[in-house]
């Protein structure tokens, strides 16, 4: 089988921040993976990038850095607390980078290894098809965006936030945005005061309407936690419109959740966001909803 690689477009940008990869898979043949299975495919990628660029390999495995990184689950049938993966059946994986140390490296990566097949532990996936999935954009361009008051985000893996030592299951919007801003002030060189922004989504950011599940996941240290999907609307009150600059950033960080992802553990597959509406939350919402 020939890989198939729809790349083209990104390789003439001048600068990429922020993009996305689509990884169409085959199963080569029948196999149940434990429900831990993402730190696999965690593994594999990072694998992939210490045999083709060691430095740049050390730097993503700093545990200390927020990582520049998030990641899909695959799409699928579980059965019990494992995923069944069948021969010949089709499945889609996504990586989503948001620096642009990251996203030269996976293009350059992509262009000169072009990989085959992606080993999970024992299990081989043959990989059909690599695309994008979100369009490239560099920071700068996000800044531009219009100014909106009212969103509506999807989760559509487990999502959890780190507080006080435990795991909150819940899209409390102090939380949802701080794990935005987090990140953009990481990476985006236009930094913002974390503390003021989110005393001002405090009191002005709601939550408008949700429609919301819970769902346990096994998480790379083969721990299980609880974690929310499905989608909720947030909105800023008409008191809070007088800031406008925060606004604009309420937006900007709205676009930029698909890239980044949302809460706890995205570099193993938890809190994928999409920026719209979806369908009410099954464990099968990654398949229904790609």
């Amino acid at each position: 089988m020939v890989t198939k690689f729809e790349l083209a477009n990104l390789s003439r940008r001048k600068r990429t921040d922020l993009m996305g990869i689509r990884f169409d898979l085959s199963a080569q043949y029948d196999f149940f993976l434990e429900e831990t299975y993402a730190k696999g495919l965690h593994a594999w990628f990072l694998n992939q990038i210490r045999d083709y660029d060691p430095e740049f390999s050390a730097y993503l495995h700093d545990q200390s850095a927020t990582r520049p990184f998030s990641m899909s689950r695959l799409n699928g049938e579980s059965l019990g607390d494992n995923l069944q993966l069948i021969a010949g059946k089709r499945y889609k994986w996504f990586l989503h980078c948001f620096s642009q140390g990251v996203t030269d490296t996976v293009l350059e990566w992509l262009g000169d290894v072009r990989p085959s097949v992606v080993l999970i532990g024992t299990c081989e996936l043959a990989i059909e098809r690599v695309s994008v999935s979100l369009q490239p954009y560099c920071y700068l361009d996000l800044l531009q965006i219009t100014r909106q008051n009212c969103m509506i985000l999807s989760f559509l893996s487990p999502t959890v936030f780190r507080v006080r030592g435990a795991y909150l299951p819940l899209p409390m919007p102090r939380n949802v945005f701080h794990s935005y801003l987090r990140r953009w002030n990481a990476f985006s060189k236009f930094e913002v005061d974390l503390e003021n922004f989110l005393d001002w989504v405090d009191d002005f950011v709601v939550i408008r309407k949700h429609r919301l599940a819970t769902q346990r996941v096994g998480t790379a240290r083969k721990s299980i936690v609880t974690g929310f999907l499905g989608s909720v609307q947030f909105a800023v009150r008409s008191e809070g419109l007088f800031h406008e600059g925060y606004v604009h950033l309420f937006s900007v960080l709205g676009f930029f959740a698909p890239y980044c992802g949302t809460g706890s553990k995205t570099t193993y597959g938890l809190g994928f966001t999409l920026l719209s509406e979806v369908e009410s939350p099954t464990s099968t919402f990654l398949e229904k909803q790609l």
